[in-house]
C-alpha cells in the first residue's frame, strides 16, 4: 500500500500539492508504470514540471506491493463532482467521470478523511478494482510550499553557484 501512495505521489505529486497535481497534476520510489495512460493537456502547466506524467489524467499502473508481489491499480485526476460516505466521482480534464467506492481502507493525502473533501477542487485517486486505496486532495487554505533549491546541473540540495568575480586592472 506504501508504495502505491509513492507512486500517486510521484504521478501527480502532492509534490506540487494537491492543486498542482490536479491541475497539472515521500516514500519508496515508483514502481513499473505502464499499460495505458492519457495525457492530459498541456494549458497552465510548467514545461517539464513533473516529466511525462505530469500531465496525466489516467493511467493503469503495475506497482510492487510491500510482500514482493505485483498488482494493477488505476490512477484518475480531475476535478471533484461528487463525495459521500461510500464513494467519489470526478470528472477528469478528458471528459470522462471516474467514480470509486471509499472504505476504511482508503487512506487520504492532504486531507484527514472523505468528510474533508471539497467539491469543484482538484483531486486525484490511486485505486483498485474500483475501490479508492488513496485519495489526494489540496486544503486550498494550506500555505504552498516553496519550490527546492536546485544544484547547478538540476540536482535538488546544493546551493546556487556563485556568481564570476570580476578582475579589475
Amino acid at each position: 500500500m506504501r508504495n502505491i501512495a509513492a507512486i500517486a505521489v510521484a504521478t501527480i505529486g502532492i509534490t506540487a500539492g494537491a492543486v498542482g497535481l490536479a491541475q497539472a497534476g515521500p516514500g519508496d520510489p515508483p514502481a513499473q508504470a505502464a499499460a495505458t495512460t492519457t495525457p492530459g493537456p498541456k494549458a497552465g502547466g510548467r514545461p517539464g514540471a513533473m516529466g511525462p506524467v505530469g500531465h496525466a489524467v489516467h493511467g493503469d499502473l503495475i506497482v510492487r506491493t510491500k510482500d514482493g508481489t505485483f498488482e494493477k491499480v488505476a490512477f484518475d485526476r480531475g476535478t471533484l463532482t461528487a463525495v459521500s460516505a461510500t464513494s467519489l466521482t470526478l470528472h477528469r480534464p478528458d471528459g470522462v467521470d471516474a467514480t470509486v467506492e471509499l472504505n476504511g481502507d482508503t487512506r487520504y493525502r492532504g486531507v484527514e478523511n472523505a468528510d474533508a473533501l471539497q467539491k469543484d477542487q482538484p483531486v486525484a485517486v490511486v485505486s483498485k478494482d474500483g475501490t479508492a486505496r488513496v485519495v489526494m486532495q489540496r486544503d486550498p487554505d494550506a500555505p504552498r510550499r516553496e519550490p527546492k533549491m536546485r544544484r547547478p546541473g538540476g540536482r535538488p540540495g546544493a546551493p546556487p553557484a556563485a556568481a564570476p568575480s570580476s578582475l579589475e586592472g
